[in-house]
């Protein structure tokens, strides 16, 4: 046991080093100029960082989700959530909103998660539980939906608008910095 976990340490280290120097300049980890050490301070280290806080957050939300809803099956993606948030935020984006500031599509991307988990819930709860089947039932069919919207909204946004809510549906980090770590 203790040897897995020495073993997964190590290789989350050498992924964190390799994400560092590994990129569209090579950074050499020997020798580093005045230019490659402000890309690894103020480009690299920040988007490896929340990456990682990205990775606890979500495993640690499958966990909960598991947890709650009594069931090893349970996850973002098949309940429909991750679609009902993704659906919310890329509508914020294609359509310009800035309500909230830099946190605007988080937010909207949250607003639309919740909405959608309280939706799937409503309709697999039945005589004073969850019902399995319903549950997962009614997820998968929402999912559906909400990507079968989502891909209707991207085929009829703009260039610029289309092209920003798939980067933000990849995960895009470039926008990211210091200043937004302790928000994280």
């Amino acid at each position: 046991m203790k040897i897995k976990f020495f073993l997964i340490i190590l290789s989350a280290l050498a992924v964190f080093s390799i994400a560092l120097f590994c990129g569209p300049k090579w950074i050499s980890p020997m020798g580093l100029s005045d230019m490659d050490r402000q890309i690894l301070l103020s480009i690299r280290l920040p988007r490896v960082v929340v990456s990682v806080l990205m990775g606890m957050a979500l495993g640690a939300s499958g966990a909960v989700l598991q947890g709650v809803l009594r069931n090893p099956l349970a996850d973002p993606y098949i309940l429909g959530i991750s679609s009902g948030a993704a659906l919310i935020a890329a509508a914020g984006i294609i359509f310009g909103v800035t309500i909230f500031g830099v946190f605007t599509i988080p937010v909207l991307a949250f607003a639309g998660a919740m909405v959608t988990g309280i939706f799937v819930g409503a309709m697999g709860w039945k005589r004073g539980g969850f019902w399995p089947d319903r549950l997962l039932l009614a997820g998968v069919g929402l999912g559906f939906l909400f990507s079968a919207l989502l891909m209707l909204l991207m085929s009829v946004s703009s260039n610029e608008g289309l092209k920003r809510a798939i980067l933000w549906i990849y995960g895009d980090l470039s926008i990211t910095d210091w200043s937004i770590i302790p928000y994280g």
